[in-house]
């Protein structure tokens, strides 16, 4: 079911200029910016958005698609964020997932990287690049996930020492999916210029699991275990699903409510169907919105709760 629920609760964005004074004033962290995943140009017009997620996948890679993703980016004003996807060259992407990263650390990938990098070099403006998201999931989706920690910090290395001399204005980011050994994939502060983490809620899934907490207390966890790395955070995957009412309570100025986290850059939301089968009965999760006008956060914060 297609979520027509308005970004405006999320963004409390009517009121930016003031809660930049009171962020000022209680000596808050800033607003974070707001960015979008939007492959469907559901909000490609909306000017509330000062980033713009894209994902790679290196081995189908087209250079003329990002260049025009890039440029359209730009004449909005907004920033590109890359998760740079490292499948495998099998015909289903993941066979020889054993040797993925292995063989990623001996160079034989060094022609994907070069190309992608050389596109997001080309940038006059500095991108946010994220590989390998999410190497700490256990349940099979990435052919570089769950492996051992010490060869994906190589791997992920590798990566950043080859794409750095290209694209010197990138900022690379490091994305777990926050499970309990996320830190043992950390490949040190020198290759980590940002933290991206994800949070997806889905209603009926809270309920099966009587999981009540609230959008501040599921990121609060998250952010946790990362805070102590020291760098900026970006919720670089957001997306909400559920009845009307849900999502406008776990939306409602999420991004104002962010400030009492410290060193959290930037809210991403995910406006796209889910690609990955939840356990039964969820199936594909509907994260989209399309209308920021219906809902909002009518009030300025000036303490949080």
């Amino acid at each position: 079911m297609r979520l027509e629920i308005g970004l405006a609760a999320l963004a409390c964005l009517m009121f930016a200029s003031n809660m930049q004074r009171s962020a000022q004033a209680d000596n808050a962290s800033p607003v974070p910016k707001l960015g979008v995943y939007d492959p469907h140009k559901l909000l490609r017009d909306d000017t509330s958005f000062s980033l713009e997620h894209t994902f790679l996948y290196w081995q189908d890679f087209k250079p003329e698609e990002y260049r025009s993703f890039a440029q359209d980016a730009a004449k909005r004003g907004r920033q590109v964020l890359v998760t740079v996807e490292p499948w495998t060259r099998a015909p289903n992407w993941k066979d020889g997932s054993e040797k993925l990263l292995t063989n990623v650390i001996e160079g034989e990938f060094d022609r994907e990287i070069s190309a992608i990098c050389h596109e997001i070099g080309a940038s006059d403006a500095p991108v946010m690049v994220s590989w390998g998201h999410e190497m700490d999931e256990t349940q099979g989706r990435f052919p570089w996930a769950n492996k051992d920690p010490q060869i994906f910090q190589k791997a992920y290395q590798h990566f950043v020492d080859q794409c750095r001399p290209i694209a010197p204005k990138a900022r690379f980011g490091w994305t777990p999916k926050g499970e309990a050994n996320l830190a043992s994939y950390y490949p040190g502060d020198a290759y980590v210029d940002f933290i991206g983490l994800t949070l997806f809620d889905l209603e009926a899934w809270n309920i099966a699991q009587n999981d009540s907490r609230t959008f501040a207390d599921k990121f609060g966890a998250l952010h946790g275990q990362v805070a102590n790395f020291g760098k900026p955070i970006v919720l670089v995957e957001f997306g909400v699903a559920g009845t009307e009412s849900y999502v406008e309570k776990q939306l409602s100025c999420a991004q104002e409510k962010l400030r009492r986290f410290p060193h959290v850059e930037a809210l991403v939301y995910f406006n796209d169907r889910e690609t990955w089968h939840w356990p039964k009965p969820h199936g594909q999760p509907d994260w989209r919105i399309t209308d920021r006008r219906q809902f909002g956060c009518h009030r300025e914060f000036t303490s949080l709760p």
